[in-house]
């Protein structure tokens, strides 16, 4: 990833629809006052300790975890990436509406635009990783 400025990465996490992204990877969320709740993705959870809050678009984990951020650091530990890696994927998503939800798409790596072949094949690794969200492909205006 080319050098981003600040700004960008500060745009990137306050204007990225967070409740979207995650609904994304198939986390029901239930509402619960301004904020969301779920079983947190990251441990074996019981009860909801996973909370999201649209407002300050921010995520974080009440137990085990006892970790949290934003949509940057939301999928740097769900995939297993890194933050450029993390920043790359979430500028590849686009929010659609799907029966009056809403729910975030990502642009598959083979479509997505890439100045030359990855020579360290990351992007088959992040493929691999993705936990089958290759290959789903958005239409764009």
């Amino acid at each position: 990833m080319p050098y981003m400025p600040k700004e960008e990465i500060t745009r990137l996490k306050t204007q990225t629809d967070l409740l979207a992204l995650v609904r994304s990877y198939g986390i029901e969320l239930k509402n619960h006052g301004t904020n969301w709740v779920a079983k947190c993705p990251f441990h074996d959870d019981r009860t909801p300790s996973f909370v999201v809050t649209p407002v300050k678009n921010l995520w974080h984990c009440m137990r085990a975890c006892k970790t949290g951020g934003s949509a940057i650091d939301f999928v740097m530990k769900r995939e297993g990436l890194g933050f450029n890696e993390a920043v790359d994927v979430l500028l590849k998503f686009r929010p659609s509406t799907e029966r009056g939800k809403a729910v975030v798409t990502p642009v598959s790596l083979e479509s997505a635009p890439s100045g030359e072949k990855d020579p360290d094949n990351r992007e088959t690794e992040f493929r691999r990783k993705s936990c089958g969200l290759s290959g789903i492909r958005i239409l764009r205006n």
